[in-house]
């Protein structure tokens, strides 16, 4: 069958877009590497399929995998804007606000007047652990779990395994691994972040695997260091975070929820062969 796709871009990565609501495909993992080849399929660094709501009270559910196959669990909330955009173009909503469901719980997105995506995100309560001695690079460490590992996954933004956050003025995880030795082995940490606070409206974060691997944009959480970051009023509640190239504007709409404002762009729709 001819498969149709929409190629978006977001905050500087290339998401592939497909529709499996009329669509019916199962994506593989080998499947999925051929299509994200760049010489010989699509291209992305991103895929995003939509389909059909599990609750009757979301319009559709995503799901999201890397170029190499994987399904991502986490941190998925940034392909999340290109996705209304797509229902949108293709008039598969008759709106410009929708609900929808991912790995990481509820979506809820609205196209704005000027034609940025707000996405917000209801949070889980956090448990705050302060680890690690300050120097003089390290300001803040801290564990980061979820206070209530029994919620709903479905119901607030997910965070699976412990987070740690390092507010620094030395974005360099080579300095850190050494040190966090004694943490490692006693966590089975998701994610590492480092954040350096630029001024009170601008943080820069650089996210990380417990192995040192510094994830991509829309492979990350950025939600927990910008929350802790807010809570512990080191930033504003209008805000942006830098990540590369990238800056997105975060907000933070009340204690349990914040808005992430993106732009999207249609880069071009086409069709590809594939096995059904």
């Amino acid at each position: 069958m001819q498969l149709k796709f929409t190629k978006m871009q977001s905050c500087g990565n290339d998401i592939m877009l497909v529709d499996c609501i009329t669509q019916k495909v199962f994506f593989s993992r080998d499947l999925i590497a051929k299509l994200a080849d760049r010489h010989k399929g699509v291209g992305f660094d991103q895929l995003m399929l939509i389909e059909p709501p599990f609750d009757p009270d979301v319009d559709f559910h995503l799901r999201f995998f890397e170029a190499n196959g994987e399904e991502q669990q986490y941190g998925v909330e940034f392909g999340c804007g290109a996705a209304l955009k797509f229902v949108v173009d293709h008039r598969l909503v008759g709106r410009k606000n929708i609900k929808v469901s991912t790995s990481c719980g509820l979506s809820f997105l609205r196209l704005n007047s000027d034609d940025s995506i707000s996405t917000t995100l209801r949070l889980l309560n956090f448990e705050v652990e302060r680890i690690l001695e300050s120097d003089f690079s390290i300001q803040k460490a801290y564990l980061v779990r979820n206070a209530d590992p029994h919620s709903h996954e479905h119901e607030s933004f997910s965070l699976d395994n412990p987070q740690l956050v390092i507010f620094t003025s030395d974005l360099n995880i080579e300095k850190y691994l050494p040190r966090l030795k004694s943490v490692l082995d006693c966590e089975i940490l998701n994610l590492i972040h480092l954040v350096e606070v630029e001024k009170r409206t601008r943080i820069r974060l650089r996210t990380f695997t417990s192995l040192g691997t510094e994830l991509s944009l829309q492979s990350l959480a950025c939600c927990c260091p910008a929350t802790l970051a807010m809570d512990f009023n080191l930033i504003d509640s209008n805000s942006e975070i830098k990540i590369g190239d990238n800056t997105l504007k975060l907000k933070r709409v009340d204690k349990r929820s914040i808005q992430i404002n993106e732009r999207v762009k249609k880069i071009f729709e086409g069709t590809v062969p594939v096995q059904c």
